[in-house]
């Protein structure tokens, strides 16, 4: 055989084993990924953790990624959502998904549990509640017998007549009128109908029955009211939800005598208030505490996944690997979850990411400058071009944080949604979606105002650690007073939670410059 062709077929040979056990070697630890994820999402396991850290270069990337997925590909809340509009809790019609129908079909979904084909928890599950469940499979209409309608009117009639004792027989009646109308209807259509027909109710009731309340008070119960029916609560944020379950349960009991009748009052507003309440016989009340373990089940996973993110971005830094400005952008995006939990999570593990590069130019600074004093000191005809040498090689090393901190403050800058991006759904008009994304990025501008803060926080503690005057000046120049303008640039914007987050941490930076340290 030819010398040269063996050569070129031992080198091929070596080629092959090589890319083939590379490529094997890939495989595994995407296996290992998918397994560690998988098991992620249905129970907390160290095993599963150590399987997504195994990869420490790939493992942030996985775990951004399962965060970011679409709460609709989750098949607990595919399940949790299909049941919620079972009991006509979510006034719209079962979703058959999109092209990824698979992922997305709550009919699908919700026929797949009832044949055992999900992996959730059944037992809650008897023949009664199947059948019914079975029925709305069929007709898409939330069920309830004409006994169950009449139990709820006869319990209506008697707390109308209870409560409004002292009341004109016609507002009594109106009232009686009108919840008739809403328990009688509740089923017949799954439209905008339906919901309109819920707030003329409520706003009837609160007009005919707060006549002791302030104007404000009383308007603003109506607008949030409307708001809360017309979004199952979707729209309102935790302390408006907390302000409506307060005051509506102090303005109902102004009209109750009895301390028997007050307590249910105050039980039905608040429910109603913080949960979306609407009447539910029994079986009902089975169905949607099973929507709330889905719904606690889902929140527990994206918690456990967070809180893995922060373990991921701790060993990436540990071993000096840099993070990527593309996943160091993803991670800003999720400061818009609703999930506290989820986004404290997200923002230690941007504020490590930001520690570690402040402290890299930290140690950088006084070198430069002190490179800088020398080359000066010294003169000759290219000192400038060495002066700005050295300018740029510190600027280079300031980059990753100023990059950071840029993110951040374009997210913190951002007024409102232009209304080409609020693209209508199958489950919302082009109106609810903008509300839905406005109020995401109120949420998010809140949370970046308070990254900005933690990260001048840090710099001004690392600061106090740099010996060199010149050196700390110009740190200060780069990472402190730089966090402070972003701050300050934005106490002028019409949003208050965002003005009081600026302003808060301006307070705790200029509260730990006056004490030389930050604060614990």
């Amino acid at each position: 055989m030819n010398r040269f062709l063996l050569i070129s077929y031992i080198i091929l040979l070596s080629w092959c084993i090589g890319a083939f056990g590379w490529i094997g070697k890939e495989m595994v630890e995407q296996h290992k990924l998918f397994d560690g994820v998988k098991t992620l999402r249905q129970m907390s396991s160290e095993e599963a953790e150590k399987a997504i850290l195994s990869v420490p270069a790939d493992s942030p990337l996985y775990i951004v990624q399962e965060l970011q997925q679409e709460t609709h590909r989750d098949v607990k809340m595919r399940v949790a959502n299909a049941l919620e509009k079972a009991i006509g809790k979510n006034p719209k019609e079962l979703d058959l998904g999109n092209v990824f129908t698979y992922f997305t079909n709550e009919k699908k979904t919700l026929r797949a549990m009832l044949d055992g084909q999900v992996d959730v928890e059944m037992d809650w599950l008897n023949a009664n509640l199947k059948e019914r469940l079975l029925k709305f499979l069929e007709t898409s209409q939330p069920v309830m017998t004409t006994d169950q309608q009449n139990e709820i009117l006869k319990s209506v009639d008697a707390a109308v007549a209870e409560v409004f004792a002292d009341s004109p027989a016609r507002e009594r009646a109106e009232i009686q009128g009108h919840v008739a109308n809403f328990v009688k209807t509740r089923w017949a259509d799954l439209s905008k109908e339906r919901e309109n027909r819920i707030v003329e109710f409520v706003s009837s009731f609160i007009h005919l029955s707060f006549g002791r309340a302030s104007r404000e008070d009383k308007d603003r119960l109506v607008q949030l009211l409307d708001r809360h029916i017309r979004s199952v609560g979707a729209d309102l944020t935790k302390n408006e939800r907390e302000w409506l379950a307060e005051n509506l349960s102090l303005f109902l009991k102004r009209q109750v005598e009895k301390p028997e009748w007050r307590k249910s009052v105050d039980n039905v507003a608040r429910a109603y208030a913080l949960d979306g309440w609407v009447p539910l016989v029994d079986e009902e009340k089975r169905i949607l505490k099973q929507v709330k373990k889905l719904r606690s089940a889902y929140s527990d996973q994206r918690v456990r996944f967070a809180r893995l993110l922060l373990s991921s971005i701790e060993q990436v830094i540990g071993q000096g690997q840099s993070i990527d400005r593309v996943l160091l952008k993803e991670l800003v995006s999720i400061l818009n979850d609703p999930n506290d939990q989820v986004t404290n999570y997200v923002s230690d593990s941007l504020q490590i990411i930001a520690e570690s590069r402040m402290k890299k130019l930290a140690l950088e600074a006084s070198f430069f400058i002190t490179e800088i004093d020398e080359i000066q000191a010294r003169g000759g005809p290219n000192s400038q071009e060495l002066i700005a040498a050295a300018k740029e090689q510190l600027n280079f090393i300031y980059n990753p944080i100023k990059d950071e901190i840029l993110l951040l403050h374009k997210t913190l800058y951002r007024e409102g949604i232009p209304g080409v991006m609020a693209v209508p759904t199958r489950q919302k008009t082009k109106s609810e979606r903008k509300e839905e994304l406005e109020r995401m990025l109120r949420s998010s501008r809140v949370k970046c105002a308070n990254s900005i803060g933690r990260i001048g926080l840090a710099s001004i503690k690392i600061a106090n650690t740099i010996s060199d005057s010149k050196a700390r000046k110009r740190y200060r120049e780069l990472v402190v007073d730089y966090c402070r303008r972003s701050l300050t640039g934005i106490l002028g914007s019409p949003n208050a939670a965002v003005v009081d987050a600026a302003q808060l941490a301006v307070k705790k930076m200029d509260q730990a410059d006056k004490r030389g340290k930050s604060p614990s």
